[in-house]
């Protein structure tokens, strides 16, 4: 089981290019990064248990160009995000963007992709709450041939472009897409239709036991299960909660770190005995 690292990037914690390094030579197997376009404003944003929405939600950087600053100082961990709202993003120019970083880092993407959970977000580019399924699914159709086609096209509800050439394409053939996202049912089915793998949040739900039912899915709906992979993200880095992963047939923990530099720092040490062990 690889153990990676996540973290919400902004303007005032750890630069995204330091911690890169600073992850890479501990041995840890990935570097993920959150994303909100922005946060529109209203008197509360209720958060679990009822708190105010974290402060760091209001100043992240932008994913993709900060995946590409940490890939510059580095050769081997993988650039993840989580996740990016997919749907939210022109399909063209995310296409470009992503498959260039995949390009330029040696084939070292990973797409990790979200339906959104912010209501007036989505409305702010244009999503309706009920429409955010079937958006990211068309936003990653539309995604998946401009990667892979020579000459690409899309004709959906949302989104229509081509023919038209789009280059680069990503080293990886696809680069692979994780869905994050709670184990409804529903999102499961997305995943056995349309990703590669599920990557829930550590404490949020039963996550070993949703686990089986996507392989159960899986198998009904004609796909090997062993295509699939487990990616429990956000964890504490908890020894116990590490080998109840492993146990359960995790590919990867994520492990959340913040704080500035020194923070960062202790927080790598502590929890890169997991890597070795």
């Amino acid at each position: 089981m690889r153990i990676g690292v996540m973290t919400h990037a902004t303007d005032l914690s750890i630069d995204p290019a330091r911690l890169a390094v600073e992850a890479e030579q501990r041995g840890f197997s990935s570097l993920f990064l959150t994303e909100h376009t922005h946060i529109p404003v209203r008197p509360f944003i209720r958060w679990w248990g009822g708190q105010p929405m974290p402060e760091e939600y209001k100043r992240l950087h932008d994913p993709i160009v900060a995946l590409a600053v940490a890939a510059a100082v580095t050769t081997r961990i993988r650039l993840g995000t989580g996740v990016l709202v997919l749907a939210q993003r022109e399909p063209l120019a995310t296409a470009k963007q992503l498959a260039s970083l995949d390009r330029l880092s040696g084939g070292r993407l990973v797409l990790g992709v979200g339906y959104g959970w912010e209501a007036d977000e989505l409305a702010d580019h244009g999503i309706a709450w009920d429409q955010r399924r079937p958006a990211l699914r068309e936003s990653l159709a539309a995604v998946r041939t401009l990667w892979h086609d020579d000459e690409s096209s899309h004709s959906g509800d949302r989104i229509s472009f081509g023919p038209c050439w789009s280059y680069p394409k990503p080293v990886q053939t696809p680069p692979p897409v994780l869905v994050g996202a709670t184990g409804t049912d529903r999102t499961l089915l997305d995943i056995v239709r349309h990703a590669d793998g599920w990557m829930p949040i550590e404490g949020t739900e039963p996550i070993h036991q949703r686990w089986r039912r996507l392989c159960q899915l899986a198998t009904d709906h004609g796909r090997n299960p062993d295509e699939l992979s487990l990616h429990v993200y956000g964890s504490s880095g908890d020894p116990t909660a590490l080998d109840a992963h492993r146990a359960a047939g995790a590919a990867e923990v994520v492990i959340a770190v913040a704080g500035t530099l020194d923070d960062v720092r202790r927080q790598l040490d502590h929890h890169a005995r997991a890597v070795t062990s």
